[in-house]
This record gives structure tokens, C-alpha cells and sequence, in this order.
């Protein structure tokens, strides 16, 4: 059971998921402090270190558009106690309540 204010249980078993549900995430809140911790995957140069996020949106925007995909696989971010692994964040990015402009292509 899932009791965190910011995101419900939807958003935690979204990788449990068929890619066919939309993911609901109408009670996540994208204006909560995060923190980014991308992977550790040793075979990359990984000039990406863990970072501080005045809001879930900005560090879900840096995930997807700015960390390059094998860092993405293994990153997570963090708000309180709750971790959202690399499906969560890729679906709240694709999720039309998703708050910021999203770089075309």
C-alpha cells in the first residue's frame, strides 16, 4: 500500500505494467524537491554524478533528455523515501500531466 504524498502506487508498479495502460498520474507532484542518482555502469565514462532537483520535473526532463540511455536504464530519482527506477520517469515524461515543453524528436 502506498501512503506517499507524492506519488501514488500507479506510478510504483508502472514497470509491473503493460505498455499498453496509460500510466495515471494525475496526483504525482512534479513541484516536489528530487534527487537524480544515475547509474553506476562501469563500461561508461560516466561524467554524470547524483543531483539536486528543485522539482520532480526538472530532474524527470534531465533523465530523458540530457543522461544518455545506458545511464538512464540504471538511474533512478529519489523524492522523500520513494525511488521511481528508469520506466517510472520515462512515464511520467510521456504522461500528457507532464508539466514543462519536451525537446522535439
Amino acid at each position: 500500500m502506498c501512503f506517499d504524498t507524492h506519488i501514488t502506487c500507479i506510478v510504483s508498479f508502472v514497470s509491473a505494467l503493460p505498455k499498453s495502460l496509460e500510466l495515471t498520474v494525475e496526483k504525482f507532484d512534479f513541484d516536489a524537491p528530487a534527487e537524480l542518482f544515475p547509474s553506476r555502469n562501469r563500461k561508461i565514462v560516466n561524467k554524470i554524478k547524483y543531483r539536486r532537483f528543485d522539482r520532480a520535473a526538472d530532474a524527470i526532463r534531465f533523465a530523458v533528455e540530457e543522461l544518455p540511455e545506458p545511464l538512464l536504464l540504471g538511474a533512478y530519482i529519489q523524492i522523500d523515501e520513494e525511488r521511481l527506477g528508469h520506466k517510472d520517469i520515462r512515464g511520467l515524461y510521456d504522461s500528457a500531466e507532464y508539466p514543462l515543453t519536451k525537446r522535439a524528436g
